[in-house]
């Protein structure tokens, strides 16, 4: 469903992703772990073309987003670009709802203004995923008026409204206090059954909570990829086990 193969990305001639390459099927739950600044959120915004990799491909449910070409990636047309991103959902650390908008406004935004589906229709669909998540009755509350964790909610049900194929989290506990987290952690696998999830996180407890599978990124490379139970008892190398340890 989801492939990334020799991805390099880099700012101002640094380095930031150096060569990644994973696959993954639906039902994964891939936590992306490893130390701040490693390329991790680099990931995820390419994955979601919100920066442009240099070299390496995205391949989405078969459909390619860029491709390597004679070691440059080449993006495909906009229009497929746009077919793409409706694939892909991300759940953003700090929420980044608009605080002038409502609760509904803030989840129909791009599904109305970017995707051009019917307002009622997109109000329909945003609603039933505002049901399931229990946040129906703040469907007219603004930003200011929620707590952290209905925030949290709010973001995913804007990034679950498309149903996409794949959805990304960035940090999605950072803000979030122990009984939040659990809630989070049960939402994030009740939607797993038929999509990829991707996980960035600090927090190893929710990794082993959540993740099916670990990669912990070091200085923009993979150096461990493997199934969670496998990663958290016996790390392979030393910055894995200061990182669980820490």
């Amino acid at each position: 469903m989801l492939e990334i193969k020799d991805l390099y990305k880099s700012f101002k001639e640094v380095p930031v992703l150096k060569g990644i390459s994973f696959t993954a099927e639906k039902g994964d739950i891939l936590g992306i772990l490893g130390s701040s600044g490693v390329g991790k959120t680099t990931l995820l915004r390419c994955i979601n073309n919100l920066e442009k990799c240099d070299r390496g491909t995205i391949k989405i449910t078969g459909e390619f987003l860029c491709r390597d070409i004679n070691e440059k990636s080449m993006y495909s047309s906009k229009k497929e670009i746009l077919e793409i991103r409706k694939k892909l959902g991300l759940v953003f650390q700090s929420f980044n709802l608009f605080p002038h908008m409502s609760v509904l406004e803030n989840v129909i935004e791009a599904p109305v203004n970017a995707f051009n589906m019917n307002k009622e229709e997109a109000a329909k669909n945003a609603r039933a995923v505002l049901k399931s998540l229990n946040l129906l009755e703040k469907a007219d509350s603004y930003p200011y008026q929620l707590s952290g964790g209905q925030k949290q909610r709010a973001a995913i049900t804007r990034a679950l409204v498309l149903n996409p194929d794949i959805l990304c989290f960035d940090e999605p506990t950072s803000a979030l206090d122990p009984e939040l987290r659990e809630g989070v952690a049960r939402i994030i696998q009740d939607i797993s059954e038929n999509r990829v999830i991707l996980l960035i996180t600090h927090d190893v407890s929710f990794a082993k909570r959540v993740c099916s599978r670990i990669i912990f990124i070091d200085n923009g490379e993979i150096i461990e990829d493997r199934l969670k139970d496998d990663f958290f008892t016996n790390p392979l190398e030393d910055k894995s086990k200061n990182f669980i340890n820490a």
